[in-house]
């Protein structure tokens, strides 16, 4: 039974519950836009996904993500770097206007962690302003892109799904900020 404990803590910490949710998002904008599903750029996402949430969770100090101490961690940190592998082979197949989507969401997440400047904070310590850049890439992510990777117009029905995707994560994410302010 400490098996499937393992794998399903794993499974928690490595964020692959958070990389299902942007897949499903991303069919889910596929199917109401009726939009060929090539799936690279959901593949690409998932995978995108657990590489981004796993830097900003567990390597905010790069010293701290490269020389990882205990075997567990070295565990999320090898399933990081596939993931990472599986971005560049899902990259490969999308068109150049996705990819420089890709590149702003993925500047947007990388501040999120990563200071602009030396001796200054990150977009993550700026309190209430964190979960509005996440529901801004994650809206970004699984309406525009697919948008965008499907060669279709970004048209009035698409700004409104991307509002109501940037407001429904912001309201999925309320109870766990809530949760975290002790730690902010």
């Amino acid at each position: 039974m400490n098996w499937l404990k393992y794998i399903f803590h794993f499974y928690l910490d490595a964020s692959v519950h958070v990389a299902f949710s942007v897949f499903a998002f991303i069919e889910i904008s596929c199917i109401y836009f009726e939009l060929d599903r090539e799936n690279h750029i959901s593949y690409l996402a998932f995978f995108g996904t657990i590489a981004c949430y796993n830097f900003v969770k567990y390597g905010v100090e790069a010293k701290k993500y490269i020389l990882v101490a205990n075997s567990y961690h070295k565990h999320i940190q090898l399933f990081s770097f596939l993931a990472g592998l599986g971005v560049l082979y899902h990259a490969y197949f999308l068109s150049f206007h996705t990819l420089m989507g890709i590149l702003a969401l993925g500047v947007l997440s990388s501040l999120y962690a990563v200071p602009l400047l030396p001796n200054t904070k990150n977009l993550r310590s700026l309190g209430g302003l964190k979960i509005f850049i996440v529901a801004l890439v994650w809206a970004g992510a699984t309406v525009v892109l697919p948008i965008v990777s499907a060669n279709k117009n970004i048209d009035w029905d698409v700004m409104v799904e991307t509002v109501q995707r940037f407001v429904v994560v912001l309201v999925l994410m309320l109870p766990f900020e809530i949760r975290d302010l002790k730690y902010d």
